[in-house]
């Protein structure tokens, strides 16, 4: 409606607006306290417990977290390197889709965590470098 009123000027008013309805102020969302993300990360079980401190503790989107490769991460260092594109759920399956940004990043994990990250590289994550370390469990691995 609004190119008819400001670029054609078709009509001289909008009947369709709504004052107000253009801004939004949405209620500040809480954050998860340490004590609480760890608490979530032993409910879940070892095969997501990673998953959870990961998101929690970097800046990676959900997609990000599921695109990770074996080759991705660098035990030696601490390092995740994000540069895959990001996979989308396209019918109930991963579909590669575009990244939302451009080029690749590092991420520096806390040295913590290494314990679990050889715990999920070992038991969980596909085989081989371009093994995803996120792998929905459908029943098919048995795993």
């Amino acid at each position: 409606m609004e190119p008819a009123v400001a670029d054609d000027e078709t009509i001289l008013r909008n009947p369709c607006r709504i004052r107000g309805a253009d801004s939004d102020y949405p209620a500040e969302r809480g954050v998860a306290t340490i004590a609480q993300v760890f608490a979530l990360a032993g409910h879940v079980g070892d095969r997501w417990q990673l998953l959870v401190l990961v998101a929690a503790l970097t800046t990676l989107r959900p997609e990000e977290l599921a695109a990770l490769r074996r080759e991705d991460i660098d035990l030696a260092w601490c390092l995740l390197r994000i540069h895959s594109p990001s996979p989308e759920l396209a019918n109930g399956r991963l579909a590669n889709g575009r990244p939302k940004s451009r080029g690749t990043r590092t991420v520096q994990l806390p040295a913590f965590l290494d314990d679990a990250r050889r715990l999920h590289k070992d038991h969980y994550a596909e085989p081989g470098p371009l093994g995803l370390n996120v792998v929905p469990n459908y029943g098919l691995n048995g795993r």
